[in-house]
């Protein structure tokens, strides 16, 4: 019954059009504008607690679109510009998501435009919201999880025990000239069936439509829920229950009639979305097809969801990131070992356009012959969208190892500079071979050649608008530099020979984050450019949010970590059900401030 009545839902909303997310602001069109807001967001990675990139990347998408239109109401005609994003691991899921709504003709009338109207941002940033509340695996997906642990765990017991395995393993490589690295050991969980589920996040991205955006909550929910929705102004399933202080969102375990309703909306609408979102999609695909998506996997173009959504190239102003060794064939990459930290590059993946933009901007060249970190970036112009994720998402113990050549899968690489090429032009990749360390970079690292691009946005804005106010927002966990986090864990554990150098190579990679904070801040103050960042710890349950189906409360924090941490004059907090259970702190070490 409650599935017929989503399906009817649907069916009615897709045949009517809906004034919910269009009632003012000024036309996407309209060149004459007073006032530009622009934003460039950088997300760190957080695997399968990747919803909390969602909700954070939602919020700050609202707010400008809040700041817009109080600008509006003033009488200014206000843009936005947000086509600019950079992210490693599943902040490089995160960062496609993001362009292909900005790709969106169902959201945007000139997708792919640079500025876009105030009405836009909120159907982005609610869309946002309901592509992170159905980032929950489902059965298929979650079995498919298990099924390759499995799977890959009775092979290797086939060949001789735990205690043996990697004994087993290296020698049969060796003896069959399986070229394969085996640099963590630990984990033989193909990435190749994961990166299928993040296409389909981009499928929903590209596909959304503001009638699924408007589907109702009213009527999946009983008299009683149905005064309370009314009392908080819910109208439809991505509206969520907002309070207007963080210290009056009520505790989830309180034993009152209101909460217990708080809690109840909140677990229809995850079970609403995530139905709809699925009958959705499936809806798009002939009979059979949808549920066969993983059988082929992501590097095969049989499946249409693949050819269609992996094939797409990045569009300017979005880049991902990942570490790689390279080597100029592929026998010399080592098989047994992890490549030691000091060959690691910092490999950029952006669209030839954005690639040559950054080069020509004058700050990075000046900067880059002062400051040796910036020889440290390897700019790549990606085939596709596929190789930009599938290169960034791997993670050292989360993914299995990849090494490879240009040319060949997962590696669809065409052009790149590298920085110790003195013409600063991109040449064709004709020969080259790359171990693939993980997008595990710092959420500084990552901004800071999109910086450039994005500074260079904000110069041309200046020229052709009376007023610009921009701002670089960045995303991760709460630094603390006396505790090693997945990175710096990494850093020591994997991709280094013994303590010593550990520690040496971890205090390289701090001095190479707190670069791009000394070099930036005096560059950006030229065009007024501020940096925000937003942080908050993620491990909510102690194992991915996607896999524990606890995303939608990850959207939560990820919001209300915004509100709190950057209050503004609209600020408003929405129900957390594990408000009362730490996570969140109201001040946080801004990166670009830590001594």
């Amino acid at each position: 019954m409650y599935r017929l009545m989503l399906l009817s839902l649907f069916i009615f909303l897709t045949s009517c059009s809906s004034s919910l997310f269009n009632n003012s602001s000024s036309p996407a069109s309209e060149d004459n504008y007073d006032l530009i807001i622009a934003r460039c967001h950088v997300p760190q990675g957080n695997g399968g607690n990747w919803a909390s990139t969602l909700g954070w990347l939602s919020e700050t998408v609202f707010m400008a679109a809040q700041e817009a239109e109080a600008e509006y109401k003033k009488g200014k005609s206000v843009g936005l510009s947000l086509s600019c994003m950079a992210g490693g691991s599943s902040g490089s899921i995160a960062t496609t998501v993001f362009m292909n709504l900005l790709r969106n003709p169902n959201l945007i009338a000139n997708p792919g435009a640079e500025i876009i109207s105030i009405d836009e941002a909120k159907n982005v940033a609610n869309a946002l919201k309901l592509i992170g509340i159905s980032a929950d695996v489902n059965s298929l997906e979650l079995m498919n999880f298990y099924r390759q642990v499995i799977l890959e765990t009775v092979e290797g017991e086939v060949l001789g025990g735990l205690s043996n395995i990697d004994f087993l393993v290296d020698f049969a490589r060796k003896v069959l000239g399986n070229e394969t690295p085996s640099w963590w050991k630990n984990q033989r969980v193909q990435a190749d069936q994961i990166i299928v589920d993040f296409i389909v996040a981009n499928r929903l991205a590209l596909t959304m439509t503001k009638e699924l955006l408007s589907t109702p909550i009213q009527p999946l929910l009983n008299s009683i829920q149905q005064k309370t929705a009314e009392s908080y102004n819910l109208k439809t399933l991505v509206d969520l229950t907002r309070f207007p202080t963080y210290e009056a969102v009520p505790d989830s375990k309180l034993e009152d009639n209101n909460t217990e309703v708080l809690n109840q909306i909140f677990d229809i609408r995850v079970k609403a979305v995530n139905q709809l979102v699925d009958e959705f999609l499936q809806n798009q695909f002939p009979f059979g097809a949808w549920k066969s998506r993983y059988l082929l996997g992501a590097e095969q173009n049989a499946h249409p969801l693949i050819a269609e959504i992996a094939e797409m190239p990045l569009a300017n102003g979005f880049c991902t990131i990942t570490m790689s060794a390279l080597y100029e064939t592929k026998k010399e990459i080592p098989l047994d070992k992890a490549p030691d930290y000091k060959t690691l590059k910092a490999l950029y993946f952006c669209s030839a356009e954005t690639i040559d933009k950054i080069m020509a901007a004058e700050a990075w060249r000046a900067d880059k012959s002062e400051n040796p970190f910036l020889n440290r970036y390897v700019f790549i112009e990606p085939q596709n969208t596929r190789a930009a994720i599938a290169l960034s998402v791997r993670e050292p113990g989360l993914m299995t190892e990849t090494a490879g050549i240009a040319g060949e899968l997962p590696f669809e690489l065409v052009s790149w500079y590298q920085s110790k090429d003195e013409t600063l032009k991109r040449q064709p990749i004709t020969s080259a071979a790359f171990a693939i360390a993980g997008g595990f970079p710092d959420r500084r690292i990552t901004a800071w050649p999109i910086s450039y691009f994005f500074q260079g946005q904000i110069k041309k804005f200046m020229q052709q608008y009376p007023e610009v106010r921009a701002r670089v927002e960045i995303f991760g966990k709460p630094d603390n530099r006396q505790k090693d986090k997945f990175d710096t864990n990494s850093i020591r554990n994997i991709f280094s020979n013994d303590s010593i150098s550990a520690q040496e190579n971890i205090d390289d990679w701090f001095s190479f984050q707190d670069s791009y904070c000394s070099v930036m801040q005096e560059n950006f103050s030229a065009t007024n450019i501020t940096i925000n960042t937003t942080a908050f710890n993620w491990d909510i349950t102690g194992l991915p949010a996607a896999q524990s189906r606890v995303s939608a409360k990850l959207i939560a924090k990820g919001i209300n970590a915004v509100r709190l941490q950057h209050p503004q004059s609209e600020t408003s907090f929405v129900y957390d059900p594990l408000v009362n259970q730490g996570f969140i702190t109201e001040t946080q070490p801004i990166p670009c401030t830590l001594p």
